[in-house]
């Protein structure tokens, strides 16, 4: 089984972007099995509607071959940005072609980093933060402290030097991920 996580990150529009590798890289290193680094594929995809889109396609291409979840696993990854997440996973869904929908598990299929991918990276480093999910905007709260040290950019770098455990302790949606790609033997 191949397994492909489209998550919102990196430059979709320029795939050989630098950050792109940077990605993969760290979400490689947090999550693969060494044994298993051939069968999964992390899609960088930009921005929040590029996941969405990017995600469909994937899912549609494999209806297309004829292919099952058996034979290709296709998960999402995207911030969630304060929205509800059963919403979120309602409008992916929505946007599929009839015939494809029953084919997706909202809760299996598709993930999220609540609010945003820094909200693990507050878990991680901020031991004194208990519910980083709930700060509306992780990265402006990074970014605000004293000393600044955080951009965007570092988001790769930050993400390779994620405690697992940690964060599955304080991020429920991070754990429900990890779970997910337990699951499939990834984890």
């Amino acid at each position: 089984m191949v397994i492909r996580v489209c998550f919102e990150g990196g430059k979709h529009k320029d795939i050989r972007a630098p950050i792109n590798d940077s990605y993969r890289r760290a979400f490689r290193k947090l999550f693969e099995k060494p044994d298993y680094i051939e069968r999964m594929d992390w899609i960088p995809c930009g921005g929040s509607s590029n996941v969405d889109n990017i995600f469909r396609k994937y899912v549609i291409s494999r209806n297309e071959r004829g292919m099952s979840s058996d034979d290709e696993e296709i998960l999402m990854l995207k911030d969630s940005d304060g929205h509800d997440l059963a919403r979120l996973r309602d409008d992916v869904v929505r946007n599929l072609p009839s015939e494809i929908r029953d084919q997706i598990s909202r809760e299996n299929d598709i993930h999220f980093m609540v609010q945003e991918i820094e909200a693990w990276f507050i878990a991680n480093k901020y031991p004194e933060k208990t519910n980083p999910e709930g700060i509306r905007r992780p990265s402006e709260w990074l970014e605000d402290l004293p000393g600044g040290g955080y951009r965007k950019e570092y988001a790769p770098c930050w993400l390779r030097h994620i405690n697992k455990d940690t964060v599955s302790e304080k991020c429920p949606a991070f754990k429900r991920f990890r779970e997910r790609l337990g699951e499939l033997g990834v984890n």
